[in-house]
């Protein structure tokens, strides 16, 4: 028992330090990975766990309890648009989380590079004036 409680507590300080390294080497990707799976997380645990705690609730062992305010078996119907919304919201955070890492892959930034180039091989300069 006290070899269980020592290695959560280990796992716990390990994870907490790699976190705690990570943001400290880079506090930008830091943020940007941490709203990354909070937001993948959230979409992922409310699609599922929520249509399935609505479709237990259905189920004989609960036709005891009384509900002051129930649903109607029409509107309950529309659960089915929660695992729908929810999927497409997940679909969504993977391809754009994709389309930002293939953005920093060396294949992609070799073909932006030859863009920014003029006819003698020097890259061009960019015109970065300020309004007064």
């Amino acid at each position: 028992m006290f070899v269980v409680r020592v290695a959560k507590g280990f796992m716990s300080l390990l994870g907490f330090s790699v976190i705690f390294i990570v943001s400290m080497c880079d506090p930008r990707g830091f943020i940007v990975m941490l709203d990354k799976v909070v937001s993948f997380s959230l979409n992922t645990e409310v699609g599922l766990f929520v249509f399935i705690m609505l479709r237990e609730s259905r189920e004989d062992r609960f036709q005891h309890l009384a509900v002051p305010l129930p649903v109607g078996d029409c509107v309950f119907s529309l659960t089915w648009l929660l695992p729908c919304y929810f999927l497409f919201a997940v679909t969504y955070d993977v391809l754009q989380t994709l389309a930002e890492v293939a953005h920093y892959l060396p294949f992609y930034s070799h073909s932006q590079e030859a863009h920014g180039q003029n006819g003698s091989g020097s890259f061009t300069a960019a015109n970065v004036s300020v309004p007064h």
